[in-house]
């Protein structure tokens, strides 16, 4: 593997911005294992998926001091417990540091060692101190690649490539949770109501048109709510906006059904 997601193989000191939101922590431990590491002969031991023998500090979640980072230069002094005795700290949400933490990172910074790994992490690029911005080469990370691929992975093993390759956008476009996204595909929620989308936006007999109403009947609010985000997908009618907005509890399915199609029909 030469690269993950576009950034270029065994940079030692590096700026991540997150562009999107994900399993920050999952993707670092795929970065660590499948650049630096190469997949070869070292694995880090993951626990509740934190690197446990890289050096982690996070500036959004703890009150880093100028301490903690002599501490953290300290500590890469020591030998490393494997065997090619390769160093890695990762400080996340570099964006929240204090000017006297970035200061104190900058000369550790300019020590480069061919086994010493210094990532960085941020949500917000501009936020940077622009001291720390100039010694380190960023690269943003997207993650809908990865989520695509894991995607397939997943719809494969249920025997969906057909319909991942017909709406792997739309499905994109619904979900941010990957964990929620594998539960409606292991119940046959998403496939239900793409399918249920595209009978509606086929030309269709009248007698058909009865057997779909009493199928949307069967949905519950929430699957209703989908259904309309992915007909606005296909469809670019925004009126089916102003229904996801106004749907509630009390309302007649028939009606919205009737609703939904006069507005398909425009």
């Amino acid at each position: 593997m030469n690269d993950i997601l576009g950034i270029p193989n065994k940079i030692n000191n590096i700026l991540l911005n997150i562009v999107e939101l994900t399993d920050v922590d999952e993707f670092l431990k795929e970065y660590v294992n499948g650049i630096i590491l190469n997949k070869k002969n070292i694995h880090y031991n993951v626990n509740n998926n934190i690197l446990k023998n890289a050096k982690m500090l996070d500036c959004k979640k703890q009150k880093i001091k100028r301490e903690d980072i002599i501490k953290l230069i300290a500590s890469f002094s020591y030998s490393s417990l494997n065997s090619e005795n390769i160093k890695i700290c990762i400080i996340k949400n570099i964006e929240y540091a204090t000017i006297e933490v970035i200061n104190s990172l900058l000369k550790f910074i300019e020590e480069e060692n061919n086994n010493e790994y210094k990532i960085f992490t941020t949500q917000n690029l501009k936020q940077v101190y622009p001291t720390l911005l100039s010694r380190l080469p960023f690269f943003n990370v997207s993650f809908k690649e990865k989520t695509l691929i894991l995607l397939e992975e997943i719809l494969i093993q249920e025997g969906l490539k057909v319909f991942f390759l017909n709406n792997k956008e739309v499905i994109l476009s619904l979900y941010k949770d990957l964990d929620e996204l594998k539960q409606d595909i292991k119940n046959g929620i998403i496939v239900k109501i793409i399918d249920f989308c595209e009978s509606l936006l086929s030309r269709a007999s009248k007698s058909s048109l009865v057997l779909k109403v009493n199928k949307f009947t069967t949905f519950n609010y929430e699957e209703i709510k989908i259904i309309c985000m992915v007909l606005f997908y296909k469809t670019n009618k925004e009126k089916l906006i102003d229904i996801i907005e106004n749907i509630n509890l009390n309302i007649n399915k028939y009606l919205l059904f009737n609703e939904i199609c006069e507005i398909l029909k425009n």
